[in-house]
C-alpha cells in the first residue's frame, strides 16, 4: 500500500468549487483558538483560513479542517501556487 497524502495549504493556493464552479484563492492563516481539556491532554489548535471568492466581492474565513476534508472527498480541487 502506499503512503497517505499529506495536503499542506499555502497561501496562495488556488481552490474550485466542483458544487459552485467558483474559485477561491488562499490569502492567510491564523491561529483563531486554542484551548486544553487537562493538564496532560495537548493544546487543540483551530486554524481559520482567509479567503477571497469570485465571483464575489470580500472574504470569507474557513477551518483549515474543513478545506482538508472538502479537498479530500472532492468538493474542491486544490491547485497549488509552486512559486
Amino acid at each position: 500500500m502506499g503512503e497517505p497524502d499529506y495536503i499542506i495549504l499555502d497561501s496562495g493556493d488556488i481552490v474550485y468549487d466542483t458544487a459552485t464552479s467558483d474559485w477561491g484563492i488562499l490569502l492567510f492563516r491564523k491561529l483563531e483558538f486554542t484551548y486544553r481539556y487537562s493538564v496532560e491532554d495537548e493544546d487543540l489548535r483551530i486554524w481559520v483560513w482567509e479567503m477571497f471568492w469570485t465571483p464575489y466581492a470580500g472574504s470569507e474565513r474557513y477551518t483549515e479542517e474543513s478545506l482538508l476534508r472538502m479537498i479530500e472527498v472532492g468538493r474542491l480541487v486544490l491547485y497549488k501556487n509552486d512559486d
